[in-house]
């Protein structure tokens, strides 16, 4: 879920047996890139990560998403971009966070920096929820991002839809591409979301979307928001 800001969400808090036993730490298999994913992430603004962790963090992930559904919330703030009624695709999106993403979040801050050559710092992770359809307006993320991480935590979603030619445009001018009808939103850059792994994306430069396609079972994305501390 990218393109909500998420700051007024209301994050469960671990419990003792979780800081006690760390699934995250305990199955992590990667910390730093190769060389080949910093350059093809420096030149395109994008690159796929696989097998980060274990499947047992993906499982952990998998059942916080789920059992969070019922408290995910339509965040207060956030971008939005203008667009016509009849155009809009999808509800609005509903998030919520936990402690096992959070642990994850702060475990993949290095892996960020190495990868990205800047200082970055956790700014906000949540599950987006899509319970019947998988639908992203294109847009662009909040400012409290400069780089995103996702991945499937739970169900399955369509492969987001990158439109690198559109960068430098405003909220509004991909507002009024989105409300015409001749506008074709998936002839951009597909996207697929690693297995045990993450797609890494400049998504406050990159304008992004996803059309809707309708869900077989309640799906979350997991998004992990770095910004700059300065």
């Amino acid at each position: 879920m990218t393109g909500r800001s998420a700051t007024d969400v209301v994050v469960e808090q671990p419990t003792s047996a979780a800081v006690e036993g760390s699934t995250v730490q305990a199955g992590i298999r990667r910390r730093r890139p190769s060389p080949g994913a910093r350059a093809r992430f420096r030149s395109r603004g994008h690159v796929g990560l696989d097998d980060l962790w274990t499947g047992a963090v993906g499982d952990a992930l998998a059942e916080e998403a789920g059992r969070l559904f019922p408290t995910a919330v339509v965040p207060s703030a956030g971008p939005r971009t203008p667009v016509a009624a009849l155009r809009r695709i999808g509800a609005a999106t509903r998030v919520a966070g936990g402690p096992v993403l959070e642990e994850l979040h702060g475990t993949l801050a290095s892996l960020v920096r190495a990868l990205s050559g800047r200082m970055l710092v956790p700014s906000f992770a949540v599950y987006g929820y899509f319970p019947e359809e998988d639908g992203v307006v294109l847009h662009l993320d909040t400012d409290a991002t400069d780089i995103v991480l996702l991945t499937t935590a739970l169900g399955e979603v369509g492969p987001l839809i990158l439109h690198p030619d559109l960068q430098g445009q405003t909220p509004r001018q991909l507002g009024d591409r989105e409300s015409d009808p001749r506008w074709d939103s998936g002839g951009g850059v597909p996207l697929s979301y690693p297995s045990l792994g993450v797609t890494v994306l400049r998504g406050a430069q990159i304008p992004h979307g996803r059309p809707s396609r309708p869900v077989p079972t309640l799906s979350a994305v997991a998004a992990l928001h770095y910004r700059s501390p300065y």
